[in-house]
């Protein structure tokens, strides 16, 4: 997996994360005193998470040979002030799919790599400079 790296970016909370030859600009919304020129950190964590749904779901269906037309996630985060935090999850698949086909490919969007990564837990090393 490559490295990402995150650093200065515009405005008073923004930052660029550079991933290969690939460059996000993440803010914080007005309302927080960013300037808003691009989604917050929990807002890329919700497209990480989509994102990682959505191909799972084609990459389960391809290998069987299902049509599947469309995989759509759409997400929301509830934040709590003492409680853990909640990610709702809406995926609707399209496609040829009889109701048992259908079926595991719900069960394969919740075992997708980045959503067992949230469930499960990360061991994060901060390692100095």
């Amino acid at each position: 997996m490559r490295e990402v790296v995150v650093g200065k970016g515009p405005g008073a909370f923004g930052v660029t994360a550079s991933v290969g030859p690939h460059t996000l600009v993440l803010d914080e919304p007005e309302a927080l005193g960013g300037a808003d020129l691009g989604p917050s950190p929990h807002e890329a964590v919700l497209a990480a998470l989509g994102a990682c749904t959505s191909a799972t779901v084609k990459l389960y269906a391809k290998r069987k040979g299902w049509q599947v037309d469309d995989v759509a996630v759409t997400l929301s985060m509830v934040l709590e002030a003492g409680k853990k935090a909640r990610i709702d999850k809406r995926v609707l698949i399209t496609g040829a799919l009889d109701a048992e086909q259908l079926a595991r490919c719900h069960e394969i969007a919740s075992k997708c790599p980045v959503q067992r990564l949230l469930v499960e837990g990360v061991e994060i090393t901060a390692l100095a400079g």
